[in-house]
């Protein structure tokens, strides 16, 4: 259970880091493909997702990460909990590799 609160925390921050980048870059038509056309506005698509960037990073500077992938055992000390730092690994940056180059091969 402990491993999936880790995962899903770290998600969390992954989601509130890039959203507001990617509304940013739809704003400025620097997307590959085409999206809706939405009415466009500089105060929600640009000043709002850069404040919300700013916030979020400052939560992931100041977020207690060593407690996140620690285990305090029965006598007191903390030893490194390798089974979320394995889980983060596979989930935030292994599979998502593996899927990036599988679309690519697809398409090729």
């Amino acid at each position: 259970m402990a491993n999936i609160m880790i995962l899903s925390s770290l998600s969390r921050f992954i989601q509130f880091l890039v959203v507001p980048l990617s509304v940013i870059v739809f704003y400025f038509n620097l997307n590959k493909e085409e999206v809706l056309s939405a009415p466009k506005n500089f105060a929600t698509d640009v000043i709002i997702p850069v404040a919300a960037f700013i916030f979020s990073l400052f939560l992931v500077i100041k977020f207690d990460w060593v407690s996140q992938f620690s285990i305090v055992s029965t006598d007191g000390t903390s030893v490194l909990n390798i089974a979320a730092i394995v889980a983060v690994a596979i989930s935030q940056i292994i599979l998502p590799v593996v899927l990036l180059i599988w679309k690519n091969t697809r398409k090729a």
